[in-house]
């Protein structure tokens, strides 16, 4: 990690390589099988890969649309009620995945500290 301007902490590229070694070992064998793939790149820090957040997102709108769908609330879709029940549950499956790091670093630690490969 890098330290930016005026104190703001910048990510580095570790976590890009990372993502772009996992993308060119494994995208390929998801294609084949005609599944999308996200690498869930995560740092000791807390810092997760943007694809991995984008995914964490379509996730977060896809259970708070089948809840309101659940709950006879269809005409509530895009309201403000809709928005703020979409980002609570998106902080939760993002709180979720921090929770699994903090219980497990040494597993994550002892996995990743390889530098990525080509």
């Amino acid at each position: 990690m890098q330290h930016g301007l005026n104190g703001k902490l910048q990510l580095g590229d570790y976590l890009n390589a990372r993502a772009r070694s996992k993308i060119n070992r494994k995208r390929c064998d998801y294609a084949a099988k005609n599944i999308a793939f996200a690498p869930a790149i995560l740092s000791v820090a807390g810092k997760i890969h943007p694809e991995f957040l984008r995914l964490l997102w379509v996730m977060a709108d896809m259970q708070t649309v089948k809840y309101f769908n659940l709950v006879g609330d269809e005409d509530d879709i895009g309201s403000a009620r809709f928005k703020w029940s979409h980002a609570s549950t998106f902080s939760y499956n993002r709180n979720a995945i921090d929770l699994a790091v903090a219980l497990q670093p040494h597993a994550l630690i002892c996995r990743y500290m390889a530098p990525p490969t080509p």
